[in-house]
């Protein structure tokens, strides 16, 4: 393919050439990303290089510059690095007098160099060395990204190439600049015409561009994959009509990072690799030019089935279903399928939301996709991919999957949940003919199985955020049948939970008695939950049998007891929850005080005095001011005061020794 910016290239080496000042200046326009910038910097080190002549220009990016200064401190500093270094004391003293010299800087034609009006210039001799400037090219980029008056910042621009006959070339997105000129009282068109000579438009070398960026990667594995698919590369990034190379780059970097986190045995899988490729391509693209968010991804399932709702009902689509960002992808990538992403869609958001790449997720999604399809995947997984299936396999396996299901066969609450999705799907496709009533009615008797076979039902799935498992997306995760399905799991799930919470007290006192660390690592919160965080599982112990365990203990292990404690009530992120636990520790700090008068004048009276007071007195309040009702936490105190020695006695006896609580009971 010819070169679309030939004519640009020539007229800028005649412009550069040319013997005596031009006294107009050059603009080369374009949209942002299309590589305006990349064109220019190509043929200015083409001209730096030639004639081994030194540096003939001077760059500066106005993205964000708000003064005239500050844009002589970046010519200054491309001019004499050396002496803009930061150890050189004397740049600070003869910056401004060696670039006004050297530029001629004279903006109120009062026949002296300035860098502002008010500014003067010191009597500084030059090196000719470092004072002549003659054949300097200024190039100004990303004028419409300036936080100066574009008009002043054209005038200053102007002053260079009409009284000091440099040649200048400025970069910009005319389109914004057209656009401020419309709710501004700048007159744009007016100082371009006195300004700007010869304007030129930047079109997009494609086939160039993608070379250079495949040539950044250093991996040549991955180097070889974009070489192979370029067609593919150029095919998706024309049908994103942004026409910006820098985002096509910065999602060709991103990809290869997320290539690097595939094991051997999936990028050696034929078509996984450049089918994520092209799903990778059509996210980053519509993101990155902010059609839509990450969390837009997960909203695709419902925009589906809204237009075929739409359809369905004869009527033309509503225009949320065509303002949809699933519809709008659907109609640039028609081979964009939503139901072969390969990537669960909370794993999608979180490459482009979060940039991370969860390397065992990623694994785990792909495996769990068509690709392995015949390599063991369980029938249930394959039934998953009914969409691929010939009739004669969908038939078997439904027929297999369905009896597995009426048997009770399966034992993880997350396959159960797979099925269940999958069937109540099917049967709105009036392919399985079973109704939806049944699904759940049988989907329930599975778990309650599940529970008298004390295996656990607990979940990480949420279906208002956390809509996957198994590296697959749940089916029907919208309808009303699977929200019931999924409330009935949890209140199960919350059932085990409760039966267990009193043998996992006697854990944490088995714990303290033989494996403290353990006992550390489980209570004090380190920023992920877990069940011993979740429920107030310490009031499960008797306070006088937690006290004696941790009398008997050694000295530092007393510490780490408290200290663990006192951390899950001053890091919790759910402390609220917690809260039941306060008539427990009151009685426990009353318990270990009363060790600790037992022991006056032994050093372990002091020890046990100082800890509990340091690290339990405050936590207490902590508790206590975290609890969202008041007269629910006076509760707490009075129930504890019927069990054992009484919070009212425990109050009493802490202020005797001088501790002073919040406490409302």
């Amino acid at each position: 393919m010819s070169n679309p910016n030939e004519h640009i290239e020539e007229f800028l080496r005649y412009y550069f050439k040319l013997p005596s000042p031009p006294q107009y200046a050059v603009l080369l326009k374009g949209k942002w990303g299309v590589g305006k910038t990349w064109f220019l910097k190509k043929i200015m080190s083409q001209l730096d290089s030639s004639d081994n002549q030194k540096k003939r220009h001077l760059y500066v990016s106005l993205y964000g510059i708000a003064s005239f200064e500050e844009i002589e401190n970046e010519f200054f500093r491309q001019l004499h690095p050396v002496l803009s270094s930061k150890g050189m004391a004397l740049a600070g003293k003869i910056g401004k007098g060696l670039l006004k010299t050297a530029l001629k800087i004279d903006l109120n034609d009062d026949g002296k160099s300035d860098a502002s009006v008010s500014s003067q210039v010191p009597d500084i001799n030059l090196p000719d060395y470092l004072s002549n400037t003659e054949g300097l090219i200024l190039v100004f980029d990303d004028l419409e990204r300036a936080s100066m008056d574009l008009e002043n910042l054209l005038g200053y621009i102007n002053y260079f190439v009409e009284h000091q006959g440099y040649k200048v070339v400025i970069i910009a997105n005319e389109d914004e600049l057209v656009n401020k000129e419309k709710t501004s009282d700048v007159s744009y068109k007016r100082i371009k015409e006195k300004l700007i000579g010869k304007t030129f438009e930047i079109q997009p070398r494609l086939e160039s561009a993608i070379s250079n960026f495949i040539h950044e990667i250093e991996s040549d594995s991955t180097q070889e994959l974009f070489n192979n698919n370029i067609g593919l590369i150029k095919d998706y990034y024309r049908r994103s009509a942004y026409w910006n190379l820098r985002h096509l780059r910065q999602a060709l970097m991103d990809f290869s990072r997320l290539l690097e986190s595939l094991s051997d045995e999936i990028k050696d899988k034929e078509g996984i690799v450049e089918q994520l490729l092209s799903t990778y391509l059509v996210l980053s693209f519509e993101i990155k030019s902010g059609e839509m968010l990450p969390a837009d991804i997960n909203n695709f399932n419902e925009s589906y089935l809204a237009e075929l709702m739409d359809r369905s009902n004869n009527k033309g689509m509503t225009e949320e279903v065509i303002d949809s960002p699933y519809r709008k992808v659907k109609e640039k990538y028609p081979a964009f399928d939503l139901f072969d992403m390969l990537l669960e869609k909370s794993i999608w958001i979180d490459i482009f939301d979060k940039g991370l790449i969860d390397k065992a997720k990623i694994e785990e999604s792909l495996k769990s996709s068509r690709y392995f399809h015949s390599d063991n995947q369980p029938e249930w997984m394959q039934l998953w991919h009914f969409m691929y299936l010939k009739d004669d396999d969908f038939d078997n396996l439904l027929k297999s999957v369905t009896q597995k299901f009426q048997d009770k066969e399966y034992k993880e609450i997350e396959i159960i949940m797979h099925i269940a999705g999958l069937f109540l799907e099917l049967s709105s496709a009036s392919v399985l003919d079973i109704t939806k009533a049944k699904i759940l009615e049988l989907a329930k008797s599975h778990i309650d199985k599940l529970v008298e076979e004390k295996i656990s039902v607990s979940h990480r799935s949420d279906p208002f955020h956390d809509t996957s498992s198994k590296g697959l997306q749940y089916y029907s995760k919208d309808s009303n049948e699977f929200r019931e399905l999924f409330e009935y799991i949890s209140s199960m799930s919350e059932k085990q939970i409760n039966d267990s919470l009193p043998q996992l007290g006697i854990d944490l006192l088995d714990d303290i008695k033989n494996r403290t660390d353990s006992f550390y690592k489980k209570i004090s919160y380190t920023g992920s939950m877990n069940e011993y965080h979740r429920y107030p599982v310490l009031k499960y112990i008797r306070p006088k049998d937690f006290v004696k365990a941790i009398i008997e203990n050694e000295p530092y292990k007393r510490r780490d007891i408290i200290l663990a404690i006192s951390s899950r009530y001053k890091s919790s992120g759910n402390i609220e929850i917690l809260s039941p636990e306060i008539g427990w520790l009151q009685e426990t700090v009353y318990l270990l005080l009363k060790q600790a008068e037992r022991k006056e004048g032994k050093i372990s009276n002091l020890q046990i005095k100082y800890f509990t007071n340091a690290y339990l007195v405050s936590s207490i309040n902590i508790l206590h001011e975290a609890s969202l009702n008041p007269k629910q936490a006076a509760n707490y105190c009075w129930i504890y005061s019927q069990n054992s020695v009484g919070i009212p006695q425990t109050a009493i006896y802490m202020k005797k020794l001088g501790m002073i609580f919040n406490l409302k009971c």
